[in-house]
């Protein structure tokens, strides 16, 4: 409602997805982010949280 040209621009399609992002990873290795992302993907895949 706030951006009525992007509501006609975008008409019938979406403008956000649902995602994750991070612009830092502090003390994690890039192993445990990867091992965290395969899990997601996993869960996503099978729609079970575990």
């Amino acid at each position: 409602m706030a951006f009525p040209e992007l509501r006609k621009r975008y008409w019938g399609r979406r403008f956000c997805a649902r995602g994750y992002f991070s612009t830092t990873s502090g003390n994690v290795t890039d192993d445990i982010i990867l091992q965290y992302l395969e899990l997601h993907a996993k869960r996503d895949a099978t729609g079970v949280s575990r």
